[in-house]
């Protein structure tokens, strides 16, 4: 399953090609205006998953302490 940063790049890349695509100047600043801000909510997801990520292995490894204390 794709992460939300992977999914907010393929929208930013689906903009980009719309955009080069696009004949009109208005549709094409546009998809260049949607492309920016997907690609500034995949830097946020980006951050929120490596937060997450960091989370989950700080509590593993005090399950893990946890347990090498214990046993």
């Amino acid at each position: 399953m794709p992460s939300n940063s992977d999914l907010c790049i393929a929208r930013a890349d689906e903009c980009a090609q719309q955009a080069e695509q696009s004949v009109l100047a208005e549709v094409k600043e546009q998809f260049l205006r949607s492309e920016r801000a997907w690609r500034g909510l995949a830097v946020r997801h980006s951050a929120q998953e490596a937060r997450s990520a960091r989370r989950l292995q700080d509590a593993a490894e005090a399950v893990k302490q946890s347990a090498d204390v214990e046993g």
